[in-house]
Formats: structure tokens, sequence, C-alpha cells
């Protein structure tokens, strides 16, 4: 699809923006809740590299702010790597695509920003939160609360409401999800 410098084609190259990081806010949400659902210490591979962590994280917060870069970002750097090179084989390069996976593979960091303090995150990342372009930190510390079960999306405060209530995409996984999970248990239980 071919965009001009129009109002029309700046329209619609804006709409691709919002509806890009909402995917990948809600996308990177779910995996968070299956992680925090299904996934256990033992997991081989993601045990090591994922669940314990997160754990850790859920109980220190701030610990995470304090980590290098690339040990926050590794994990999704990878599987946005991932998705970046099986889509691109299957459906082509999109500059789509590119926003997709470059938002996902540092989601983390927009995450860690969450943690962080304005004086921390200077004006910019400051002024992204103030105007709700960027998830809040006090919309993330829901998460952080007790029994630490729901608000999983990380980059915005608006894809949460979706996926955390009932009936609706991501509710539906959340009632599939609702009886087994394992390391929300350890969540509640290492508090």
């Amino acid at each position: 699809m071919a965009y001009g410098f129009t109002a029309i084609g700046v329209a619609q190259i804006i709409a691709w923006i919002v509806v890009v990081i909402l995917a990948v806010d809600f996308l990177s949400g779910v995996f968070h809740w299956l992680e925090d659902s299904y996934a256990r210490p033992e997991t081989p591979v993601l045990g090591r590299f994922v669940v314990n962590p997160n754990i850790i994280h859920h109980h220190h917060p701030r610990d995470f702010v304090k980590s290098p870069f690339w040990h926050r970002n590794i994990v999704t750097a990878m599987l946005g790597g991932i998705v970046f090179v099986l889509a691109a084989a299957t459906m082509g390069i999109t500059w789509q695509l590119i926003l997709l996976c470059g938002i996902g593979a540092f989601c983390n960091e927009f995450h860690c920003w969450a943690h962080r303090s304005a004086e921390e995150n200077g004006a910019v990342i400051t002024a992204l939160h103030r105007l709700r372009i960027l998830q809040t930190p006090r919309h993330h510390a829901t998460h952080h609360t007790d029994p630490k079960n729901r608000a999983y999306c990380v980059l915005t405060n608006y894809t949460n409401p979706v996926l955390d209530s009932r009936g609706a995409g991501g509710g539906i996984l959340l009632d599939l999800g609702g009886a087994g999970g394992e390391t929300l248990e350890m969540l509640k239980r290492h508090h």
C-alpha cells in the first residue's frame, strides 16, 4: 500500500503505528500471562532465563532497573528476531513488521521505564508517561499488587482492560488459565 504525504496518508501511517503498538502490547501481555500462569522455575530453558528472573522481579521490582540493558532485553530481543525472520520469510518485509518486531524486541525496556522515577527517566519518557502515551508507573503497579493476576501488558494503559476483562479475547484466555496458574501460586507464596 502506498502512502502519500497527504492528510489521509499521514492519518493512515499514524493509525498503523497505533495498531502496531497496541498489538505488541496485547501480545506481550498474553505471553506474560502465559509465563506467570504456566511456566515454572524447573521449565527447561524458560525456567532459568525467564521464570526465575520474573519471580524475583515480582518481589523486588526495583532490582530490574539496576540490571544492564541487554540483561533486561535479551529474551525479548531474541523473540523479536525470531518473529521477524519467520514473518519476513513467509509474508515479506514491511515497515509495520519492522516496527512490530522492534517494539516487541525491546518491550522490556518500556517495562523498565514504568519502574523508574521521573528523574531516572528524564523529561521525554516522563512526558510520555504523563500524556498516557506510555504506560504509567501507577497503572503498571497494579500488576505488582496481590494477587498479581492482572495488568500483564507493559507498553500502554489501554490493552490491560481488554486482557483483564471477562468475555473479551484476553478474558477468555484468563478464564481458561484461571484454575491452573502454578507460577502465580509461587508468586503469592514468595510474597
